[in-house]
């Protein structure tokens, strides 16, 4: 029996396709936003606790390291 995702059942089963190169621009879309975010982090007044609180949801034990990011100038 064959499984167009996994091949032969009776083989060992395809594990994915990796690819090297980002597709459609992923990679220069995200550098916007986080420059976007870095500009409102140093905005005057922004609401850092509301920030830093969805910087956690969002970036998990990588969060003091975008944090450390953000405070640069």
């Amino acid at each position: 029996m064959t499984d167009p995702l996994h091949g032969d059942l009776t083989e060992t089963p395809v594990r994915g396709v990796h690819e090297e190169v980002v597709r459609y621009g992923a990679e220069q879309q995200a550098s916007i936003y986080m420059k976007r975010l870095k500009r409102r982090w140093h905005h005057k007044g922004a609401p850092r606790n509301e920030m830093q609180s969805a910087l956690r949801i969002l970036f998990g034990d990588d969060t003091d390291a975008i944090v450390d990011w953000l405070e640069e100038p």
